[in-house]
């Protein structure tokens, strides 16, 4: 082996031990190098997937096809509960309103799938000067009722291919009273 190919076989293995002392003052042993390295590698395969699983939740994806992340622990809405799901009415089923006064019944409804359509039943009819609005609470039956008596009428609620309803009766009574 001549001079000039010792030396370069030299300058080699120096440079190569160089790169194995990636923490010269970490007292890190020759031993526990390994396990550094692999914990390492946990470290950055652990912190890719949690970005995957955080970027995936903005992706849009097609029915019957699992999310990557938290997403795929669950079956979705559809598999949990094929068919129908009735939007469940929860507006308070009595009120008490006066003759020209100001009168708002906001329509609240949970469940369902999209969003709400709200109708009166067939052969009901709402306190006169009162219907249904747009109110900043929501679909509201509300307005200035004109004539006092008790009024009892059917809500229906469809969201989706559901359906919910339920009876309100509302007591409007005379000025003064």
């Amino acid at each position: 082996m001549s001079h000039a190919a010792a030396a370069h076989s030299d300058t080699e293995v120096h440079s190569h031990e160089e790169h194995l002392e990636i923490w010269p003052d970490a007292g890190i042993t020759e031993t526990a190098k390994p396990v550094a390295w692999w914990l390492l590698l946990l470290y950055i395969g652990f912190t890719a997937g949690l970005c995957m699983a955080y970027w995936n939740q903005f992706v849009e994806h097609e029915v019957g096809y699992p999310k990557f992340g938290a997403g795929w622990l669950h079956k979705s809405e559809e598999q949990q509960f094929p068919g129908k799901i009735d939007p469940v009415i929860r507006t308070q089923a009595e009120a008490t309103w006066q003759v020209g006064q100001e009168a708002e019944l906001v329509l609240r409804a949970e469940g369902g799938r999209g969003g709400q359509v709200w109708l009166l039943g067939d052969d009901d009819v709402l306190p006169p000067g009162t219907a249904f609005v747009e109110s900043e609470a929501g679909v509201a039956i509300a307005g200035t009722p004109t004539k006092p008596g008790e009024y009892r009428f059917t809500i229906f609620c469809h969201s989706g291919q559901g359906k919910g309803q339920k009876t309100i009766t509302i007591e409007v009574k005379a000025a003064g009273q």
